[in-house]
């Protein structure tokens, strides 16, 4: 359900362009804030997130620890 939840938020949210990864790693953040569960976990779940290069995965770790 949660991955199901975060790739329904993307798909509606973020624009399909070269800006998109910054949208979708700020939302992919508060999400896994908001459910308690671990960027991994949300990673390997969503569609979405396994398009991103490789490199943004650390700085969405990064940015679920500033929050």
């Amino acid at each position: 359900m949660q991955h199901y939840i975060l790739d329904c938020f993307v798909a509606q949210n973020a624009p399909r362009n070269d800006d998109s990864a910054p949208k979708i790693i700020y939302a992919t953040t508060l999400i896994a804030k908001a459910l308690n569960v671990s960027i991994a976990k949300i990673t390997r779940g969503s569609n979405e997130l396994k398009r991103l290069p490789e490199a943004t995965l650390p700085i969405l770790k990064e940015s679920l620890s500033m929050i």
